[in-house]
Order: C-alpha cells, then sequence, then structure tokens
C-alpha cells in the first residue's frame, strides 16, 4: 500500500485556501478586538515572574538580571488576603483609606535575555517597586523616551522594611539601543548591560 502524497498534498493546498478565503463578519471582528483587550488587560496567555530573594522566578529557575522590552502596564489598587492579591477597581478615596490599599502595577514584558528565558510574562509589582517604576518612567520622559520604545534591564536588592521581612525590590535600567554588544565566549547579540 503506498500513500498518495500528490493527493495528501493536494488536500493539504484546498484545506489552506479554504482558511485563507474565509470571511468573519464585523461583530465577530469587535468580539475577537474585545478579547483580545481583555486578556491584555488580565495578562493574557503569558505566565508570572516573581521577584524572589533567590532572584526572578520564571518557571523553576531564578535569574539575577532580565532583559526586557516593557510591551504594556496596568495600574492598580490591591490589598493582599492571605496570599491573593485583591485588586479594586476605580475605588473611592474613602474605600482606598477604609481598606488599606496600596498602589500596584503589573507590566506585561518580553524577556529578552537570558536565551533560556525567552518569552512574554507579567511582573506584578508591589507597591516599592512601582514606585521604582514610576521613577523609571519619569525619568525616560525626561529624556524624551517612553518605556515600550527602548530595552530595560531588570534587577533587583533586597529591602527590608520591617524586622525580619525582607522583600525584593525590583531596579530598572535603561539600555540604549546603539549600547556595546557583548563580545565573549557566549556572545548573545545582546547587550553589555544585559550580562
Amino acid at each position: 500500500m503506498s500513500l498518495d502524497l500528490q493527493g495528501i498534498k493536494n488536500r493539504i493546498t484546498e484545506i489552506q485556501k479554504m482558511i485563507q478565503d474565509h470571511e468573519i463578519s464585523e461583530r465577530e471582528r469587535l468580539e475577537l478586538a474585545e478579547m483580545h483587550e481583555e486578556a491584555l488587560e488580565e495578562g493574557g496567555t503569558s505566565s508570572y515572574v516573581a521577584p524572589t530573594p533567590e532572584g526572578f522566578k520564571i518557571g523553576e529557575r531564578f535569574y539575577p538580571k532580565l532583559g526586557v522590552h516593557v510591551r504594556g502596564w496596568k495600574k492598580d489598587w490591591h490589598r493582599w488576603n492571605g496570599n491573593k492579591k485583591e485588586i479594586f477597581e476605580n475605588p473611592t478615596p474613602k474605600d482606598i483609606e477604609k481598606k488599606k490599599l496600596k498602589r500596584g502595577c503589573d507590566l506585561q514584558i518580553q524577556v529578552l535575555e537570558p536565551a533560556d528565558a525567552v518569552g512574554t510574562y507579567t511582573l506584578s509589582l508591589a507597591p516599592t517597586s512601582y514606585y521604582n517604576w514610576r521613577s523609571y518612567v519619569d525619568s525616560l520622559g525626561n529624556m524624551g523616551l517612553e518605556p515600550h520604545k527602548v530595552l530595560s534591564v531588570l534587577s533587583f536588592r533586597m529591602k527590608q522594611y520591617s524586622e525580619g521581612n525582607p522583600v525584593p525590590l525590583v531596579q530598572f535600567t535603561y539600555v540604549p539601543f546603539n549600547a556595546p554588544v557583548q563580545e565573549a565566549e557566549k556572545a548573545t547579540g545582546a547587550p553589555a548591560e544585559w550580562q
């Protein structure tokens, strides 16, 4: 029994043409756009990057620094209830005070370095890291730049605000596009600052 390779190829071509020629209605286009926007607001299909004392945790690995492109962000008001983050949309000033809400932000980042961590992720910023992010955005603005138009290095340091409770404080560094590329044994094509 032999395979009809030409028949299989013709069928694949026919299916590809059917898919390409398929039209969707304006209502379906609007629904797709709405679902896309909802996914972006909720962090999309990405997984989370968690800053920990051992480094940025992606999956089961830890990284001391990440070279990223910031794709988007969403500010929030939140509080922690046990290990669960509760987010509040448009709280009143009274609610903020009564519920002791804190300012935070979720960054949608595309990790570019290290090579084994490449992908799109969400990084939730606690209030202290959010203030660093805000300062970073301000300094970029003073240079006439925006976060999504530059490359950034994410690093962290441990900071202790209350006795016996050190927390990772995310730090942001701007990398110009014309930064020198690393020339070493493991050249990656990434700016030297990312290494």
